[in-house]
C-alpha cells in the first residue's frame, strides 16, 4: 500500500521541490511588488522591476492619468494632473508623461519624460 522511498530517490525530489519553491517565492515577490494601477478616463499602468546585487536599482513607471505603487515604502502616486510622492507635491503632469520613480540605495529619483523633477515649492 506504502511504498519505500530510498536515500537516493528523495535525494532526486529535493532539487526538483527546491526549485519550485524558489520559483514561487519569487512569482510572490514580483506580485508584492506589482503597482495598482487605476483607470481613469485612458488606460493607466504602474510596472515596478529591480534588479540585485551591487549598486541595485529599483523603478516603477507609471503611465496614463491615474496610477499609484508602493515602492521600497514609498508611495508614488499620479492623479488629477498632479504627482505625489510620499504626500509630497512633485508638480502637475500631463496624462501622456512617462513618470519614473527610481531607488538606488539611500538614493530616490523622480523623473518625468526622463528629466529629474524636484518637489514643488
Amino acid at each position: 500500500m506504502f511504498a519505500r522511498l530510498s536515500s537516493g530517490m528523495l535525494a532526486g525530489l529535493v532539487a526538483p521541490l527546491s526549485t519550485l519553491l524558489g520559483h514561487i517565492v519569487f512569482g510572490l515577490a514580483l506580485l508584492a511588488m506589482t503597482g495598482i494601477a487605476q483607470a481613469g478616463s485612458s488606460i493607466s499602468s504602474a510596472v515596478v522591476s529591480s534588479a540585485s546585487g551591487e549598486g541595485a536599482v529599483v523603478e516603477a513607471v507609471l503611465t496614463g492619468p491615474s496610477a499609484r505603487v508602493a515602492v521600497n515604502g514609498d508611495r508614488v502616486e499620479r492623479y488629477d494632473g498632479r504627482l505625489i510622492v510620499n504626500g509630497v507635491s512633485y508638480g502637475t503632469v500631463d496624462a501622456q508623461a512617462v513618470v519614473r520613480y527610481r531607488v538606488r540605495g539611500d538614493e530616490r529619483t523622480v523623473l518625468v519624460d526622463d528629466v529629474v523633477r524636484a518637489p514643488a515649492e
